[in-house]
């Protein structure tokens, strides 16, 4: 264990190292500096983004920059550099756009356009483009101008807009243009998303007001103390896991009940396999859903086959396997999956995936009680995010069943995770913007998933969008267009549209543009509607 506990500390401590390798050589101003000195600086951030210097010699661009949409030229990020006129008069910092596949960096000004190979990056995690009129507080790229990007085209640039005038000023093809208030600004938002809280516990009683990890905890610490057979285990749950959803669980019952295990998926979950067939409740973690794949063989060929192979003398119903999955943000390739449809395709498991902090604790309590082996996909992004008053009692939430989130009669959106809160965001924009009114299902259950209600709405609506961050080719969304259109055939006013992730690799910098976003899924309803 000694070992162990050194070679996880040698790896972090390498993590943490490369963390800070990977912006080498830039400045990054940091908030107590602005508050103390904002004229300096001027007031350019809120409290969660950075200016990072940078140069069109740097590989890539920083973590979380800014991504402000896609030219000729291809993606193109926030900068600000320091521009001076011909006659060597200093104008200080102009906002402007870098393009990391052409090495391109430009500013404008006075209706020009300057390259420029020294700038600074906009880092920031928390925001959203919103309409000029949003009432969030927007972010300043200098003392007179905020960032905004043109939308007059499909060419979304950015751009600085005038404080005092609402001007706005991008650079395209060489010169400096102005345009009239057509544009939308960077606001404080929550990544992609914006979360919404479910209106009502699910069981009356006293509440506490928890994140998702900390529901997570608080049904795990139920199971623990109702079942003295219940154990808990997986790479780093001793000391509380990397999300801290077993924190303060080992101490509570002990190093027999709640403890560490080898770096190997495959080990994890052939132990609670055999713990389970054995009578002990075992929830297992495996740290990274991205990271369940070792352990393919043992949960669909083992775990998923045993009660129908013994003709139902035994089983390893007891089994409940926890994987944190979906974007995050920053987790590239090797930590933002979603690997629900590898699993949809196992008769003999039960898969779920919850939207926020209820759901996520009534679904895990269920899952330990139900009498098949159960994967609870826990969307990361909502972990710290979704936060909702949730009752401290028992409750479990119903396996197989869906919620419809919001009734309309124009559109039927389904998702699951993190997408129904864009499906949400969408649907009140799709009722403000084009008055068409959408109802929003989550669909919960992967597998078993609930045909009847799904179907009862597009018989209903007529038409159906299928939302997922997986890749859209063989997703699960595959699996729902193909069942509707065989059940809604005659009621389906429109072909079903996937608005998916991409058939890609889960990229890093280009997240953004991998997401099946609300303009994305707006898109989709235009589509629908027009069709």
């Amino acid at each position: 264990m000694k070992l162990i506990a050194v070679l996880l500390l040698t790896v972090i401590i390498c993590a943490a190292v490369k963390r800070v390798n990977s912006v080498e050589g830039s400045q990054v101003v940091r908030i107590e500096d602005l508050k103390a000195n904002w004229k300096a600086y001027s007031d350019a951030l809120n409290d969660d983004g950075v200016w990072v210097s940078w140069n069109t010699s740097n590989k890539g661009v920083p973590s979380n920059a800014v991504n402000a949409g896609f030219e000729r030229a291809g993606p193109c990020f926030v900068i600000r550099a320091d521009h001076t006129t011909g006659d060597g008069k200093s104008v200080g910092k102009i906002i402007g756009k870098y393009f990391p596949l052409k090495k391109l960096s430009y500013v404008g000004y006075d209706r020009v356009q300057y390259a420029k190979t020294s700038f600074e990056i906009l880092v920031q995690t928390n925001n959203v483009w919103a309409d000029p009129s949003d009432s969030r507080q927007p972010i300043a790229g200098t003392d007179n101008y905020l960032i905004c990007r043109s939308m007059e085209s499909e060419l979304h640039s950015p751009g600085r807009l005038e404080r005092s005038s609402n001007n706005c000023f991008v650079t395209q093809n060489g010169k400096e243009r102005f345009l009239s208030i057509t544009v939308v600004r960077q606001t404080r938002n929550v990544s992609h998303f914006t979360y919404q809280p479910d209106d009502k516990a699910p069981i009356e009683g006293e509440k506490q007001k928890m994140n998702m990890f900390t529901a997570i905890n608080n049904a795990m610490d139920i199971a623990l103390a109702k079942d003295e057979s219940t154990i808990l285990f997986g790479e780093d749950v001793a000391f509380g896991g990397v999300f801290r959803c077993s924190l303060n669980l080992k101490n509570k019952y002990g190093g027999e009940r709640v403890f560490n295990t080898p770096l190997c998926e495959q080990g994890i979950a052939g132990f609670a396999i055999g713990a389970a067939t054995m009578g002990a409740k075992a929830i297992c973690e495996i740290q990274f859903a991205d990271y369940i794949f070792p352990a393919f063989d043992q949960i669909v060929n083992e775990a998923a086959k045993y009660r129908y192979r013994s003709g139902n003398l035994f089983d390893c119903g007891s089994l409940t396997i926890r994987a944190p999955c979906g974007a995050v943000g920053h987790g590239a390739l090797y930590h933002s999956q979603s690997p629900e449809a590898y699993f949809a395709h196992t008769p003999g498991l039960k898969i779920v995936v919850p939207r926020g902090p209820n759901m996520a604790k009534g679904l895990l309590l269920a899952c330990l009680n139900d009498k098949n082996p159960c994967i609870v996909l826990e969307p990361k992004t909502l972990y710290r995010s979704a936060i909702e008053d949730v009752p401290l009692g028992y409750y479990e939430s119903t396996l197989g069943k869906a919620d419809i989130l919001r009734v309309g009669g124009d559109v039927t959106l389904i998702g699951w995770g993190t997408q129904v809160h864009v499906l949400r965001e969408v649907a009140e924009y799709a009722k403000k913007k084009l008055n068409v009114n959408c109802e929003v299902i989550d669909l919960v259950s992967i597998l078993p998933w609930d045909v009847e209600t799904v179907c009862h709405s597009v018989k209903k609506t007529g038409r159906c969008l299928i939302a997922h961050e997986a890749p859209i080719t063989n997703g699960f969304g595959a699996e729902l267009a193909a069942t509707i259109q065989e059940e809604c055939f005659l009621h389906l006013e429109a072909p079903i549209t996937r608005v998916c992730g991409w058939d890609t690799p889960f990229p890093h910098v280009f997240e953004t543009f991998y997401l099946p976003d609300k303009y994305r899924c707006l898109e989709g309803i235009k589509k629908l509607i027009n069709y």
